[in-house]
C-alpha cells in the first residue's frame, strides 16, 4: 500500500468520525433546538466537509500533485468556516464575547491564507517519504495552527468544565481530553519527513478524534431539558 493511500485512509477516518460527531450534535439540536448545538454542528460539519475534500483527492488523484493543490486551496476556506463557526458557539456561551467581530476577522484571515496558499500557483509536492505535503507555506501553517488551537482548545476547556460541574466526568474528559489531544498532534502529520513518523503522529491523531466522538456519543445523566455541552 502507497504512503499517499494511507494519508487518504487516515483523511477518511477523520472525516468519518467529524460527520459522526456533527451528526449525533444536529440531531440533538433538531430534538431540542439551541444555539450551541447549532453552532457547534455546523463547525464540525465544516470541518469534515474539509476532510472529505482532502481525502477524495488523494484517492482520485493520488499521482496528480495539480489536482491535489486545488483540493487543498478548496479545503482551507471549509476549515476556516469550522474554525468561526465554532466561535459562535463561544459566542453563546460567553455573551460579552464578540463572537460576531471574530468570526469575520477569522474569515479575513482565511482569504489571506487562501491568497497566499494558492498564488502563485504550483502543484502539491511529495516528501522523500512517498508523502503528500500539500505544500503549505510556513506563514499559513502557523496561522492555521494559531486559529484552530485557540478554537478548539478553548472549546475543549469549556466542555470540561461543564461536564465537571455537571457530574458528567466520562463525557467531558474524553471530548476535551480527545480535542486537546487532536489539536496537539494532528498539525505535526503536515511537517513530518518520514513515513514512520507519519504513522505514530497519525494514531495519535486518531485516539484523539476516537476520544472525542466516544465524548459525543457517551450517554448523558441529565434530562433532555438540560442539555450539555457535548449533547447540544
Amino acid at each position: 500500500m502507497s504512503p499517499y493511500t494511507i494519508q487518504g485512509l487516515f483523511h477518511l477516518y477523520f472525516d468519518l468520525v467529524l460527520f459522526i460527531i456533527s451528526g449525533k450534535i444536529l440531531y440533538h439540536h433538531w430534538k431540542t433546538p439551541n444555539l450551541i448545538g447549532k453552532y457547534l454542528g455546523l463547525g464540525f460539519f465544516l470541518a469534515a466537509i474539509e476532510y472529505l475534500v482532502l481525502s477524495l483527492s488523494l484517492f482520485l488523484f493520488p499521482t496528480d500533485p495539480v489536482m491535489i493543490r486545488i483540493s487543498g486551496i478548496i479545503a482551507w476556506p471549509f476549515a476556516y468556516l469550522a474554525t468561526g463557526t465554532t466561535w459562535l458557539a463561544i459566542g453563546v456561551l460567553y455573551p460579552k464575547f464578540p463572537a460576531k467581530m471574530f468570526f469575520w476577522v477569522i474569515m479575513a484571515v482565511a482569504v489571506l491564507s487562501v491568497y497566499l496558499y494558492g498564488f502563485p500557483f504550483r502543484p502539491a509536492a511529495y516528501n522523500e517519504a512517498g508523502l503528500v505535503t500539500w505544500d503549505h507555506p510556513p506563514i499559513v501553517i502557523i496561522m492555521g495552527a494559531l486559529f484552530f488551537f485557540g478554537t478548539f482548545g478553548s472549546i475543549g476547556i469549556t466542555f470540561i468544565y461543564r461536564t465537571l460541574k455537571q457530574k458528567e466526568v466520562v463525557k467531558g474528559l474524553l471530548m476535551g481530553l480527545g480535542m486537546f489531544s487532536s489539536l496537539l498532534f494532528l498539525p505535526t502529520t503536515y511537517q513530518v519527513k518520514t513515513f514512520e513518523s507519519y504513522i505514530f503522529l497519525s494514531l495519535l491523531t486518531a485516539v484523539g478524534f476516537t476520544l472525542m466522538m466516544l465524548g459525543v456519543l457517551w450517554p448523558t445523566k441529565t434530562s433532555p431539558q438540560q442539555p450539555t455541552p457535548t449533547s447540544p
